[in-house]
């Protein structure tokens, strides 16, 4: 059950933003991805749109959709809100997934609550939490919320999820940390222990080095745009981390194929901009949406 809820959320990349009174106040990683404001976008609407699907990725997957939604009772494109994702150590199962939904949510969790699925009920903390075993794993799901405004929460830990109920039904501590995505954010990460997000199998001295890293993809005014904030232990550090960012984007220019294709791509680097303050490094590209959706679009 818990594998169809991610497959589900995961597979698409108005608006649901991030709300931080949402998060448990002890996380150090959050994810979130604004599906609503995804769809809506000009972008989104690549995936929406079944004529620009068709244009895009040159196939009609309108009947793998209305099989999917025949099966589980869920339109992935209409039917999810946003899914939140925050945990607070190197060990993604104590993470915890919160996804917002309207009614339809709770249908499809009630479709699998069987013993045929792995499903039982279990009592923890005094609370009584839907649990599915697969392949030995067991996986914790409580379902929140009224109306056409549900929240379903997921982890592989108890404690984990426990918590994450209280701040959202008994309002226990939420997350106060320096929150930030902008109006038009769709997709937003942050981490203000990026060393543990190398331990949990993201090998990367790159994260390794830097005290925090702050995310943010979205589209605002007919521009799409990428930020990305370092802070790095001091500021010669930054510094490094900023001419090594300006060279791995000169690498790229020069090995990109002799392709028109790839030429016009390209030219969207010429956006980037990088802005050294102290130990903090800021690095953004923004781009008319038109010109990126053009790209992505087959023209042959």
């Amino acid at each position: 059950m818990t594998s169809i809820l991610l497959a589900t959320v995961t597979g698409l990349s108005l608006g649901a933003p991030l709300d931080p009174h949402d998060v448990a106040s002890d996380a150090t990683w959050i994810l979130h991805v604004d599906l609503e404001r995804a769809f809506a976008s000009s972008l989104g609407a690549l995936v929406v749109d079944p004529a620009q699907r068709k244009v895009t990725f040159g196939v009609e997957p309108d009947e793998a959709l209305d099989t999917f939604k025949s099966d589980y009772g869920v339109d992935p494109l209409t039917d999810l809100h946003s899914v939140t994702m925050f945990g607070h150590g190197a060990d993604p199962r104590e993470g915890v997934v919160l996804v917002k939904a309207n009614s339809t949510i709770g249908h499809l969790v009630t479709r699998f609550a069987t013993p045929e699925h792995g499903h039982q009920m279990v009592s923890i903390a005094g609370r009584d939490l839907h649990a599915w075993t697969q392949g030995g794993e067991t996986h914790y799901v409580h379902v929140g919320g009224t109306g056409e405004d549900k929240r379903v929460l997921f982890s592989q830990s108890t404690s984990a999820l426990t918590e994450a109920i209280d701040v959202l039904e008994a309002g226990h501590a939420s997350f106060e940390g320096t929150v930030a995505p902008s109006s038009g954010s769709i997709v937003y990460a942050m981490s203000i222990d990026p060393a543990s997000l190398a331990k949990a199998g993201f090998q990367s001295n790159f994260l390794a080095r830097m005290d925090s890293i702050v995310m943010d993809l979205g589209e605002e005014s007919g521009d799409a745009y990428a930020r990305l904030s370092l802070t790095a232990p001091d500021a010669d550090q930054a510094g490094q981390m900023a001419g090594m960012a300006q060279g791995m984007l000169a690498v790229g220019r020069m090995m990109a194929p002799d392709d028109p294709r790839v030429r016009e791509a390209m030219k969207i680097l010429d956006a980037v901009s990088f802005d050294v303050d102290g130990r903090d490094v800021r690095i953004s590209c923004t781009c008319p949406a038109s010109k990126l959706k053009s790209l992505m679009q087959d023209d042959d």
